[in-house]
């Protein structure tokens, strides 16, 4: 959310978990022993659409296929539900290769935007 800083769980939680149209039974975690390591955490965004609203992989997680096999995981139970299409959003700057998983995962890019900024002194 621009323009907030999230300082707690609470406010994470809040922002993420508490949102209509979140939906758990979609939302995947990977853990290795009690510590989260990715997720994806989907909502429905519209009748018959999922929205992949948070995507993450600890840096030491990366480069294993385990977003690749989260969003999988997560398509196949969206499918399963009746969800037609799923949307998401990223950086397209990212230094992290997340475009490159999201196409490998068949995700088409439908538009783009550019965001300004600039020093205060």
């Amino acid at each position: 959310m621009v323009g907030r800083l999230l300082t707690s769980l609470a406010d994470w939680s809040e922002q993420d978990l508490h949102q209509p149209g979140f939906r758990p039974d979609l939302s995947r975690l990977a853990l290795d022993g009690n510590q989260v390591v990715g997720c994806v955490l989907a909502g429905e965004e519209t009748p018959g659409r999922i929205r992949m609203n948070e995507i993450g992989t600890r840096r030491a997680w990366r480069r294993h296929g385990l977003a690749s096999s989260l969003l999988t995981e997560v398509m196949t139970a969206s499918a399963a539900d009746g969800q037609r299409r799923a949307t998401l959003g990223v950086d397209s700057d990212s230094p992290t290769g997340a475009v490159s998983i999201y196409s490998r995962a068949g995700f088409e890019v439908v538009s783009a935007w550019t965001s300004y900024r600039r020093p205060l002194e």
